[in-house]
């Protein structure tokens, strides 16, 4: 999920570009006027990976790759507002060699395929023989971006050092909690999920009201009976560990994934009655708010499990219409599958 800031982050984005555009020249051109008055706010970028590796040799720091495309708006307003940041600039400059590329050019093209890059913004940290230590994928404010940032410069943060401390097998649970962080930064989807499974159905339920474990609650609910019964049953403890928005997202995500088969009249084959009515009773124990559609698709599911169609059809058009925030899961809901009764029922 996506934080408050990141959906505001990007809103300023479709502003800035409206309102003022900004072109590649236009920023290179700002970037010399504030060099010649002697201003800090800058980076002397290196347009080479050969010249940026020269120089991380000599230097002995990690080279900061900016796979820069002027037709993205976070690549613009990230070297137009961010990578101009008065603290975050001459940090920058401090820890890491500047190299910026337009990955258009030839050479980009072959740093993109080289190094995996095919959504933008991306941020890459390269060591001295040029492999990556640290991967940062979208754009981020100043002091957040320095943050995730400044964890390319430990083994124990960075995503090439805390993936070799747990594929070793020697790796402690902070060690795998640090990689999952460091894939969710690189947006490593596939591999969060796979390690992130493992890693959430190891530990015990109660290990998740912890702030640092919370991230990864949803796979284990996702993935265990017991992991989610003990979320549900224990909703004042969490509420008070996290907040009663952020368990309620959590719980939402869950149930809403398992009793939406049911709604549909799609569940599995070998499903029971007693299946459907134990999780009717977790999302009542849920306390879910009205605007939550969980409870309105697990009132469908009784009606379908009952076969009463007309009343299913009726609570539809009653109250279908909170659906429409999901559009794929409201749309799903065609005539025959409220007016027919399913096959597998």
């Amino acid at each position: 999920m996506r934080k408050t800031w990141e959906k505001a982050f990007f809103a300023v984005v479709a502003i800035v570009m409206l309102l003022q555009p900004v072109s590649v020249c236009a920023a290179q051109n700002r970037a010399e006027e504030e060099k010649e008055a002697g201003g800090s706010h800058y980076l002397q970028w290196r347009t080479t990976l050969s010249a940026a590796l020269a120089d991380a040799k000599e230097s002995g720091k990690a080279v900061f790759f900016n796979c820069f495309v002027d037709w993205s708006s976070a690549c613009v307003l990230m070297d137009s507002v961010v990578l101009r940041d008065e603290n975050l600039a001459p940090w920058i400059a401090e820890h890491f060699v500047p190299l910026r590329v337009d990955m258009r050019s030839e050479e980009g093209r072959e740093l993109a395929e080289r190094y995996r890059v095919s959504t933008y913004a991306q941020y890459l940290v390269l060591d001295v023989d040029g492999e990556i230590v640290h991967r940062i994928s979208g754009g981020a404010k100043a002091e957040e971006f320095r943050e995730k940032l400044q964890e390319a410069l430990s083994e124990k943060t960075s995503l090439r050092g805390t993936k070799r401390r747990v594929e070793s097998g020697e790796g402690t649970a902070a060690d795998t909690v640090a990689y999952l962080k460091a894939l969710r930064t690189a947006s490593e989807g596939e591999t969060f999920a796979r390690v992130g499974k493992d890693f959430a159905l190891r530990q015990e339920p109660e290990a998740y009201l912890q702030p640092a474990y919370w991230t990864f609650a949803v796979l284990a609910m996702r993935g265990s009976e017991r992991h989610l019964e003990y979320l549900v049953t224990h909703r004042d403890a969490f509420v008070a560990a996290h907040g009663e928005r952020e368990y309620e997202n959590m719980v939402e995500s869950v149930l809403a994934n398992r009793i939406l088969p049911w709604a549909q009249g799609h569940q599995p084959p070998t499903a029971t009655k007693e299946d459907l009515t134990h999780l009717t009773q977790q999302i009542h124990a849920a306390q879910l708010p009205p605007y939550c559609p969980t409870e309105f698709l697990a009132e469908m599911a009784q009606l379908r499990q009952k076969g009463e169609w007309l009343e299913l059809q009726l609570l539809w058009d009653e109250r279908g219409e909170c659906l429409k925030k999901y559009p794929t899961v409201y749309k799903s809901f065609s005539p025959s599958l409220l007016g027919k009764k399913n096959t597998r029922e």
